[in-house]
């Protein structure tokens, strides 16, 4: 009670800046349906035990129609020349088949706009994501959910150079806490990146590049450290991301839009082969390719289809069947409502 009161406080001390101009209220929200083909991003050795009877990946079958809900409260107002916006995102997801997959998001976001400035602040939770069953070595191999409580924070500016010219810049941090079979996999993620965007009538060209840095914890023993622990494996690793896309609007209500993404991931353990024959020397490489289309009913109603293809291969002069245990491929494709008001 004594924390709703306090936040209260602060929210009407707010209204009292200078300049303070109350706003008004929206909300946006959608549902989107969509068929994926790989929910727990099974590699093909995975597959063959799940389709030769291996009943302990805690799955009915390895796809699902997986169904998104999401509502987005907005309040827009104005502190002097400076516009601004607050969103509160709440979204669901629901397997059809595998409801033990279930899990929800939380997010808020807090944009300014002065000028041609944009700046973009977001906090997200989500409290649990399970990715699949892994073999747990602790209980004496006994596959267990390899799952995550998630808190991401991005900070991020919007510049428009030109009329046609914008460039957004800013950072992104992940911090995951797995569940306590995985407690050596708790990492923090640091993704600095840049995007350019050049438009010209219909047609919009987007590039982009980011770095991921990150450092997990590597040790699952008080007292340890990634360094002293011998049978923990160490997940770190470095990732470059390239970004292409293309935007076009041939009609008035109707907008295409395509975007290729390229990972090139270097995992940094310093473990012996032995301990860590999974991460040490292994490097990732991997291809996304989006693709959608969206109609605009009306000025406050969209229908939109879209398609994800997802490769990740992976090489190691440690393993040489690394990609048959590690590498995996998903398609999805699903169709999307959209409610703005």
């Amino acid at each position: 009670m004594r924390e709703s009161k306090t936040a209260l406080i602060l929210i009407f001390l707010f209204t009292l800046l200078p300049g303070y101009t109350f706003g008004d209220f929206s909300y946006s929200a959608y549902v989107n349906v969509r068929y994926n083909s790989n929910i727990c991003l099974l590699s093909k050795e995975e597959k063959e035990d799940f389709l030769n009877g291996d009943t302990t990946f805690g799955i009915e079958t390895y796809d699902d129609m997986v169904t998104r809900v999401s509502i987005t409260p907005k309040y827009y107002y104005r502190v002097g020349d400076c516009k601004l916006s607050s969103r509160f995102t709440v979204r669901y997801r629901s397997f059809l088949i595998n409801s033990i997959k279930n899990d929800v998001l939380f997010s808020f976001e807090q944009r300014s706009y002065i000028k041609k400035l944009s700046i973009y602040l977001i906090y997200t939770y989500s409290p649990e994501v399970k990715v699949k069953k892994y073999h747990s070595y602790e209980l004496s191999g006994e596959r267990v959910w390899f799952s995550y409580a998630l808190n991401k924070f991005e900070a991020s500016v919007r510049y428009s150079i030109l009329e046609s010219f914008d460039i957004k810049a800013g950072c992104k941090s992940y911090i995951k806490y797995y569940n306590k079979q995985f407690l050596e996999y708790d990492c923090t993620e640091y993704v600095p990146f840049v995007r350019l965007t050049y438009s010209v009538r219909n047609v919009a060209f987007g590039a982009g590049y980011s770095f991921k840095l990150s450092d997990a914890r590597g040790y699952d023993t008080i007292g340890e450290t990634s360094g002293t622990s011998s049978d923990d494996p160490d997940n770190s690793f470095e990732e470059n991301q390239y970004m292409f896309s293309l935007d076009l609007t041939p009609l008035k209500k109707v907008c295409i839009s395509a975007d290729y993404k390229y990972f090139e991931r270097f995992y940094t353990s310093d473990k012996h082969p032995s301990v860590d024959p999974l991460h040490r020397f292994r490097k990732n490489e991997a291809h996304r390719i989006d693709a959608g289309i969206t109609y605009h009913i009306s000025g406050r109603i969209s229908l939109s289809l879209d398609y994800t293809y997802y490769r990740t291969i992976a090489n190691s002069p440690v393993i040489s069947e690394m990609d048959y245990k590690k590498g995996y491929n998903y398609q999805r494709f699903g169709i999307r409502t959209s409610l703005v008001r």
